[in-house]
């Protein structure tokens, strides 16, 4: 690459072009990182026409070599100086790649919702090709499907092909970048955003094996110069831990070819513990020992080459970012990929040059700044787990889950959240338009037990459901047979009215319908003024001449009839001669046990015992009040 191939163009806060910084006018130093941020250094006189542009907020550059734009991104300081051989001053800028959206932003459990103190979701769980993963997380939190308030205006999705291994990433409030770079590193891809016309694009792409084509090589005349270090590996095997406590804590071990052949060469064996405690998915405890394996999992070659201007291998053409290389040091071939980029253009022309492989190897200050970066990653991780997974049983937020979220989402112990009508509906709950409690109860392994109790009114009936669930997923919702043995009382109370003289033809005097509750006891009283005869037969001797059979029968549904449904009970009375002032009453309780739920029918029925004609007929009085009289008893008996 030559100071002509590149290309300095100046742009504003809402990604317009305004300007191209001529090359006899660059003072720039550029560096970009593979799969993390990039940084650039442009100095410029304070008279220059852009300056005072590139001053504004929100300004940037964008820097294109021969074939692809190389790095876009903003100013983050912009600082001037002046000294008596420049009395008049320049303006030194100092900028980050567009990639740092990926740093700037978190990926929350619920990216649709933008109110944190709402999420719903435990995690945000994604299972697909990783570059499909990784494109669906940076658009669910920061592109064209995140909500308004974190949308990144201008950020549009690049192409994805579905490269990589199926997988399953679980998100809590981790930030995107590191998020997408443990993804890139089992999957063999990178990743960046550039500008490109006039908005921002999120790129993936798969690293190149290139190394058997570029060999870069001092005394093969293809490398000006170069420096090598070779670190031993930082873990050889992983231990990743799970849920549990203890000696109850589920345990995988991993290592992989790569980092047991580390561990032959260099004679140590290097184990390292990671937490992952809010998982028991031995898929996703082995992806975590891979993505540590993946990090550090291997002999460490770091390799600072500047490649001969001349050469048949050009930097930006045949090879560049993330491309797998060899470089050849004292007569031994070492393979790496490329990290870094480094290019300077000033007034003494143009210099551009590589990092391959681990650069903290090479630079204390790296290897500092490494180290820091990773012990807050750590922190920051153990935070979120220890706060998704807190110790004990504790209440969580309205609708803190959906019906769907995995069993893995929910913490150990016993969790309890409260759903509204609209709330249950919006989480997709089977209760939808119902108020209740979710109560889960978790144990190691993911395995759970969760129920869902109806809040209701007094006079309403109880609902409570319950399901199970574990690694696998969630069993169907079953209704639990819930038994209430306490009476609740009176339901019904209707008066009565006086009935025609009936014969010895079993008669229907009385109907009345009511809802019924499966398995409850109902109580039917019977409260007579008088039982009275007629005039019929011999009354001249004050002797009972007749007997009124009174009955109560019922029957599921709207209707009944004398002589349909089931007979309860039967009540006798002796009648006299026909004189309501000497006639005796009835009194009388009967029992519906078990009755199916729905609408009952009772009906009351009069007859004669003897026959009629010879012995007369009898009759209801109500006199001043009677009454049928239905109430609750309490639970049905088997």
């Amino acid at each position: 690459m030559k100071l002509s191939d590149l290309t300095v163009e100046v742009r504003d806060r809402n990604l317009a072009r305004l300007g191209l910084i001529r090359p006899e006018d660059l003072s720039l130093e550029l560096q970009d990182v593979f799969n993390n941020v990039g940084t650039w250094k442009l100095t410029l006189p304070l008279e220059h026409p852009l300056a005072a542009a590139l001053r504004a907020p929100g300004a940037g550059l964008i820097v294109t070599g021969p074939d692809d734009v190389l790095m876009s991104g903003p100013v983050t300081r912009p600082e001037y100086a002046a000294t008596p051989e420049d009395q008049r001053g320049s303006v030194v800028f100092e900028g980050v790649s567009d990639t740092v959206i990926l740093a700037d932003m978190l990926a929350w459990p619920e990216p649709s919702n933008p109110d944190a103190s709402t999420q719903k979701a435990g995690h945000d769980i994604r299972t697909g090709p990783a570059e499909t993963i990784m494109h669906d997380f940076v658009n669910a939190n920061c592109g064209q499907y995140a909500p308004a308030p974190r949308r990144k205006a201008g950020l549009y999705m690049g192409g994805s092909q579905g490269r990589g291994p199926t997988i399953t990433k679980a998100a809590r409030f981790p930030v995107l970048g590191d998020l997408l770079t443990e993804i890139a590193t089992v999957a063999n891809l990178g990743f960046r955003i550039v500008q490109r016309g006039d908005r921002i694009v999120f790129e993936t792409y798969a690293v190149t094996d290139r190394s058997r084509e570029i060999r870069l090589d001092v005394e093969a005349g293809t490398l000006a110069g170069q420096r090598v270090t070779v670190t031993p590996p930082g873990v050889t095997r992983v231990l990743v831990a799970g849920q549990g406590d203890l000696e109850a804590r589920t345990i995988v071990a991993v290592d992989n070819d790569a980092s047991t052949a580390a561990e032959a060469d260099w004679g140590r064996r290097i184990e390292r513990f990671v937490d992952q405690r809010q998982t028991n998915d031995p898929e996703e405890l082995r992806q975590a020992g891979t993505e540590a394996l993946a990090d550090a999992g291997y002999t460490g070659t770091s390799v600072q080459a500047i490649p001969v201007a001349d050469s048949s291998m050009r930097l930006g053409i045949d090879w560049g970012m993330g491309d797998r290389v060899t470089v050849v040091v004292g007569g031994q071939e070492m393979t790496s990929t490329v990290t870094g980029l480094l290019i300077k253009a000033d007034e003494q022309g143009f210099q551009a040059g590589a990092l391959i492989g681990d650069p903290t190897g090479l630079d204390p200050d790296a290897a500092n700044r490494q180290q820091a970066q990773n012990t807050e990653l750590r922190v920051s991780a153990l935070e979120r787990k220890a706060e998704a997974a807190p110790a004990g049983a504790r209440m969580l937020e309205l609708g803190a889950r959906k019906q769907t979220d995995h069993p893995s989402t929910y913490p150990e112990g016993e969790s309890c959240f409260y759903l509204t009508n609209t709330v249950s509906t919006e989480g997709g709950w089977d209760f939808g338009g119902k108020w209740g409690f979710v109560t889960t109860r978790k144990w190691q392994g993911n395995d759970v037990r969760q129920w869902w109790s109806m809040v209701h009114s007094p006079t309403s009936p109880h609902q409570e459901w319950v399901r199970g669930g574990n690694n696998s997923g969630w069993g169907p919702w079953r209704r639990v047979a819930f038994e209430d043995k306490t009476p609740r009382g009176i339901v019904t109370i209707k008066i009565l009215e006086d009935t025609p003289h009936v014969g010895d033809t079993r008669t229907l005097v009385y109907t009345h319908t009511f809802t019924a509750e499966a398995k409850r006891v109902y109580r039917v009283g019977l409260r007579i003024a008088f039982v009275d005869g007629d005039g019929t037969g011999d009354s001249s001797v004050r002797q009972a001449k007749q007997q009124a059979v009174t009955s109560v029968r019922w029957e599921a549904g709207t209707t009944i009839t004398a002589d349909t449904g089931k007979v309860v009970g039967e009540f006798n009375v002796p009648v006299f001669n026909d004189d309501p002032q000497t006639a005796a009453g009835l009194s009388t309780d009967f029992y519906i046990n078990n009755a199916p739920a729905g609408p009952v029918t009772l009906g009351v029925t009069l007859r004669t015992r003897l026959p009629s004609a010879t012995y007369g007929k009898v009759r209801f009085l109500v006199g001043t009040q009677s009454e049928l009289i239905l109430a609750d008893e309490g639970g049905a008996v088997f």
